[in-house]
């Protein structure tokens, strides 16, 4: 298990800083003039993401049989299932999201938009190195 923490340093800081700066900013739902909007339109990238990343996962051992001699790294397997962990959670704190009303309690909502700006870098930086080890995967075949 320390291993698959240490793989994340850079990205579990960066995300702990961004979302520490959107606590200090500390918005009100009443900032957001289309609020509903952009949790609809994350909603949607975040379902599509994890959807895709459930589906690469289990067909990971099907391309390995079909791609003789592949072999998958350990690091990319962890990473992609914390990212689809992500992604899934972050879809569960939008519907979430999606109750607060205009009246919302501020120090709640300033919580939760901590929260979710940091699991959204955490699972955006994640989605970034999969990809780089992918494009180095690649290159092997």
């Amino acid at each position: 298990m320390s291993n698959r923490l240490q793989r994340s340093k850079f990205v579990y800081f960066v995300s702990i800083f961004v979302g520490t700066l959107g606590f200090l900013l500390s918005p009100d739902v009443s900032d957001f003039a289309h609020y509903t909007d952009f949790l609809n339109a994350l909603l949607t990238l975040s379902g599509f993401a994890t959807t895709v990343l459930f589906a690469s996962y289990s067909l990971l051992p099907q391309f390995s049989r079909q791609l003789k001699g592949l072999k998958v790294p350990d690091k990319f397997r962890d990473r992609l299932l914390v990212t689809t962990i992500a992604f899934a959670l972050l879809s569960v704190l939008l519907v979430m999201g999606m109750l607060f009303g205009t009246k919302a309690n501020h120090d709640i909502f300033a919580g939760y938009f901590a929260l979710l700006v940091g699991i959204v870098t955490f699972a955006i930086g994640q989605m970034v190195i999969i990809f780089n080890i992918l494009l180095k995967m690649n290159g092997k075949l």
